[in-house]
């Protein structure tokens, strides 16, 4: 076990290493690099605290033993590169997106699995940032490495212990009651990273045009409640455009078996000239249970361990 970590830690070591160079050496058209991770059930908290931030061309990649995270290079805009030519050229550099706002879309079980239930816990009542779990130390075998702190490390001794109590004695399943998807909404608003214009926005589209259901292309109807919408919308690209719930119901082109009796479906549709892609969950009633916009290369990731297909539309479809 131990020569398989040095082997996996130091060749993607040398990758890591090698693709900063090249981004220093191009040090003329890159503005930097970002944090890239696989966010699956694996990846760790300290990881995911990571998770698209923005860093410097000279910054080191700190990160664990083992980490399979990469460092991706970012350009600098095109008026930069192409001087008077380039102004006005559209931006075509993917959106950076924080880690805490990735990781808040997680279901509350996946978090709960990454965090531990006592952090869980304390992340759920707000006294926890995701940032928070993030730590630097050089250790004399790895150098600079990143770790993931402790609870008695972030409150200290007394406080930790509460919750690590709490976590014992109330089992890791029912550690931190989960919030609701509408106590969640409120928390988000009086955090300032929701508004009650866009609830009410959200709220006022649920009553006209989703409440009755939304029809898919096989002719089933998705019944979306209120709480349906107060989770899907904790999405920033969904609370800010929530007319594309029904979008994403309403060009569904593929279905698939998922678990526990639930199906997931992925839709594709046109926003003016921008294509869009969105990954479904829907409940075995039909339900709609979330939506999340999605790229190509997740599409193709979450194909490739989907179930069986249930449902394709035909190109006469």
């Amino acid at each position: 076990m131990r020569a398989l970590t040095i082997s996996r830690t130091e060749v993607l070591r040398s990758y890591r290493t090698a693709s900063l160079r090249s981004y220093q050496a191009n040090s003329d058209i890159m503005e930097g690099w970002v944090w890239h991770g696989a966010r699956d059930s694996r990846e760790c908290a300290f990881c995911w605290s990571q998770e698209w931030s923005l860093h410097g061309l000279i910054e080191p990649f700190a990160s664990h033993p083992r980490c399979r995270c990469s460092p991706i290079g970012r350009t600098v805009g095109w008026e930069a590169i192409l001087g008077e030519k380039g102004r006005g050229i559209p931006d075509t550099r993917p959106k950076i997106e924080k880690g805490e706002d990735l990781f808040e879309q997680l279901p509350d079980e996946r978090k709960r699995a990454i965090l531990g239930p006592a952090k869980f816990a304390v992340y759920q009542n707000g006294e926890l940032k995701l940032e928070d779990v993030a730590g630097f130390r050089r250790d004399k075998k790895w150098g600079l490495v990143g770790y993931e702190r402790s609870l008695r490390d972030i409150l200290g001794p007394k406080e930790a212990k509460k919750w690590m109590e709490k976590a014992l004695n109330q089992g890791a399943s029912n550690v931190g009651k989960a919030e609701s998807p509408r106590d969640r909404i409120e928390r988000l608003i009086r955090e300032g990273k929701v508004t009650q214009d866009v609830v009410n926005e959200a709220e006022r589209l649920w009553r006209e045009r989703l409440r009755e259901g939304v029809r898919m292309p096989n002719g089933e109807v998705v019944k979306i409640a209120l709480d349906d919408l107060y989770h899907a919308i904790v999405d920033p690209r969904i609370w800010r455009h929530p007319d594309r719930i029904e979008r994403a119901i309403a060009n569904v082109f593929e279905i698939r078996a998922s678990h526990s009796q639930r199906r997931q479906a992925y839709s594709r549709w046109l926003e003016g000239a921008t294509g869009q892609l969105a990954a479904l969950v829907l409940e075995k009633d039909n339900r709609l249970w979330s939506v999340h916009l999605i790229d190509e290369r997740r599409l193709q990731r979450y194909t490739k361990k989907a179930g069986e297909v249930l449902w394709r539309q035909s190109e006469q479809q």
